[in-house]
């Protein structure tokens, strides 16, 4: 009876742990507001951990706290993009999105993505927010616009696949550049 006792134990604590270090490397993330870093090293973010996850395809940023200028360095993996306080701007290096991802922007908010958007998914832009998109973007899925307003402007565009626009939702798309770059 012990030894079943033990070994029972064991499998609980091997799932436990299991479950916690994908927790950590699966997990939204929450910036604490204003300009700063978006880097793996500075401790910009509430959730599990106070720094960015080096590892890890599934994180998701939230962007809830005073707006800011949020610079990018050395290139960011992440899923989903959630905002939901006003007044921010993503520059700097590469975001690159991690299977088919979401960036969210509430009622009345205006977000600018002023860096290149890299990844082998697409984006899918939901909530009745507005997206601009300032920068040259690489990623090679489709654009959907399920609700809001994409913008594309500047030195905007986006590289490759269709772009579609929900024809029952109140979802925009507006460009004062090219939408799709004639790069090879």
């Amino acid at each position: 009876m012990r030894q079943f006792a033990s070994r029972t134990t064991q499998v609980i604590l091997l799932l436990f742990l299991a479950g916690y270090s994908e927790e950590v490397l699966a997990a939204t993330y929450e910036w604490i507001g204003s300009s700063g870093d978006w880097d793996t090293t500075s401790p910009n973010w509430l959730g599990p951990q106070s720094t960015w996850p080096a590892a890890g395809a599934d994180n998701d940023a939230l962007f809830g706290f005073t707006g800011g200028t949020v610079v990018i360095a050395g290139g960011i993996a992440v899923n989903d993009l959630s905002f939901t306080a006003p007044g921010y701007r993503v520059q700097g290096d590469a975001l690159t999105i991690t299977g088919s991802s979401s960036i969210t922007i509430d009622r009345e908010l205006s977000v600018t993505i002023a860096c290149e958007i890299a990844g082998a998914a697409g984006i899918i832009l939901a909530g009745p927010g507005t997206l601009s998109l300032r920068s040259a973007s690489t990623y090679t899925g489709p654009t959907r616009v399920n609700a809001g307003t994409l913008k594309v402007t500047g030195s905007g565009r986006l590289y490759s696949g269709a772009v579609h626009r929900s024809p029952w939702r109140a979802a925009r798309l507006s460009t004062s550049s090219p939408l799709v770059s004639t790069r090879p």
